[in-house]
């Protein structure tokens, strides 16, 4: 069942671009699926995070890290572009409903790379 969807843009110079969605199961597990379209170009350490705030923080990108995506792991690495659908389960300690903004944090710097606005459904 859908509970939330929305759309990225990059941050900081970063493209980020396609869609995003967040599904419950009928077990109530909460996964995060973006378009096949999705477009990332690459930082040392990405992933996404979510903010109850609305306004992205490194203690938030800390308290809510779920979902890494391919990066160099290095500062001084090649910067992986990723492409694609992207997946992955969102812990139940979250509570999903609460939340404002997923984010897409660099793990090395730290860095806002992309932000989505969660529009949230029924």
């Amino acid at each position: 069942m859908l509970i939330g969807n929305g759309t990225f843009e990059g941050r900081g110079g970063h493209v980020l671009r396609g869609t995003f969605r967040f599904d419950r199961s009928d077990g109530g597990v909460v996964r995060l699926t973006t378009s096949d379209d999705f477009f990332f170009d690459g930082s040392p350490a990405p992933g996404f995070a979510l903010s109850a705030s609305g306004d992205p923080s490194a203690a938030e990108a800390a308290a809510t890290d779920f979902l890494r995506l391919p990066g160099s792991g290095s500062l001084s690495g090649a910067q992986i572009e990723v492409r694609g659908a992207q997946g992955g389960i969102v812990p139940d300690s979250i509570d999903i409903r609460a939340q404002k903004v997923l984010f897409l944090w660099c793990y090395i710097t730290p860095f806002l790379l992309g932000v989505g606005v969660i529009e949230h459904s029924g």
